[in-house]
């Protein structure tokens, strides 16, 4: 048992950004979740809601995803123009963004979503 919850702590998202093990023990639990602003990884902040299950991720460990993510920061290069399609609150955008690419355009047909994502492009 304590192997598993010592395991959990051993991920790339805590060994590399060591703050986040003590928001994540000490942190809001998810139904105690509300708006807040988070640092990514990259150096980008960013506004999610931490009661609703991206927002809690994001929070707590700076990074959802992870294998999409790596795979942006791979791929994308000074020329590249890319597609967000069902951006949410512009977290991919903002992965896009810091891997170097030269335009992102995005879409999120939700409004309460796309109000987040403006609000995000603008930081």
């Amino acid at each position: 048992m304590n192997a598993q919850i010592g395991g959990r702590f051993i991920r790339p998202e805590y060994i590399y950004q060591p703050n986040k093990v003590i928001r994540r023990v000490f942190g809001k639990r998810l139904d105690q979740g509300g708006e807040e602003i988070v640092e990514l990884p990259w150096k980008l902040s960013m506004e999610v809601d931490s009661s609703e299950i991206i927002g809690c991720g994001i929070s707590r460990t700076g990074i959802v995803e992870m294998p999409v993510v790596e795979a942006i920061f791979r791929l994308v290069d000074g020329s590249d123009t890319v597609l967000d399609v069902g951006a949410n609150i512009g977290y991919m955008t903002a992965a896009a963004l810091s891997a170097g690419a030269k335009k992102v355009i995005a879409f999120e047909p939700h409004p309460v979503l796309f109000a987040r994502l403006l609000r995000n492009v603008e930081r």
